[in-house]
């Protein structure tokens, strides 16, 4: 009996020694996240058009590499959304899982873009193709009277933060003066 003892704390050591290891590999693996573009039914031009911060038809002059992707540069032939110049900047990714739009050089295309007007962003997600495949949109398009952001000087940061903390003081004080009021009428 005593040898069926000892071949049985052999199995459960075994057994232990294997589920340690595993859970250890399990424990200093390091996956890889996997990233993957999933991109819904697309939106009609309508509702594409209204979620898009700009909307215009351009013709790609040059594409230059960034650190997660490309900037594309346009030569604008129409605007119908927040472009008010002749040429354009569009950030896309490199196209492997990250969405990005594959804009080719020469070719013109309908880009309806995202994010601000500084920094616009083109996916493979939304309506932007080659013009040649847009007819519906540019059909509905021509409908629309173009959508211009209006030049509005915005305060820099710091000079906000200032404003905000003058109001926030203002009031403070009026505060304090009203319990200071209120503190001196009432009965002791």
């Amino acid at each position: 009996m005593h040898t069926n003892r000892k071949d049985s704390m052999k199995f459960h050591w075994n057994i232990r020694t294997w589920l340690v290891l595993v859970l250890l590999l399990g424990v200093f693996a390091c996956p890889s996240p996997v990233l993957a573009c999933s991109c819904g039914e697309p939106n009609s031009p309508v509702t594409e058009f209204a979620q898009a911060n700009a909307v215009f038809r351009g013709e790609v002059t040059h594409i230059r590499e960034i650190a997660h992707g490309y900037r594309v540069y346009f030569d604008v032939t129409r605007s119908w959304k927040c472009i008010s110049t002749s040429s354009a900047e569009v950030s896309t990714g490199s196209g492997n899982s990250d969405c990005g739009y594959p804009f080719h050089v020469h070719k013109s295309y309908l880009v309806y873009a995202y994010g601000t007007p500084d920094d616009l962003n083109a996916v493979i997600c939304t309506r932007t193709t080659e013009v040649s495949q847009a007819a519906a949109d540019l059909s509905y398009l021509d409908t629309v009277q173009p959508l211009f952001v209006a030049s509005t000087s915005q305060l820099p940061w710091p000079q906000a933060v200032m404003i905000s903390l003058i109001v926030a003081g203002i009031w403070l004080f009026l505060a304090r003066g009203w319990l200071l009021r209120r503190h001196r009428h009432s009965p002791l």
